[in-house]
């Protein structure tokens, strides 16, 4: 469960470059985690189709974490997953 002070913190963020930067990646239970982490690699190759440069990195980079973290993950938990990644500024 996602504590409140998580939850706040996300909803006052603002993006770092003024895009896209929060990616949220949401596995079902039955799902091939070997489809997931190829989906990622899809949309990796996608996102350098971005016009923003600050957007692209931002997106890539969370593209890139999430899938470094599914490899720690030998199968889909019972309850699912879900994975949020991204770059943003708690500050202003």
């Amino acid at each position: 469960m996602i504590s409140y002070d998580i939850l706040q913190a996300l909803n006052s963020a603002r993006s770092t470059s003024g895009g896209t930067s929060l990616i949220t990646w949401i596995v079902k239970p039955d799902t091939s985690l070997w489809l997931v982490y190829e989906k990622i690699t899809t949309e990796l190759s996608s996102a350098i189709n971005i016009k923003s440069t600050s957007v692209k990195a931002d997106v890539i980079s969370a593209l890139k974490s999430i899938k470094t973290q599914l490899q720690s993950y030998k199968s889909v938990p019972k309850k699912g997953l879900v994975m949020l990644s991204g770059s943003f500024d708690l500050d202003q």
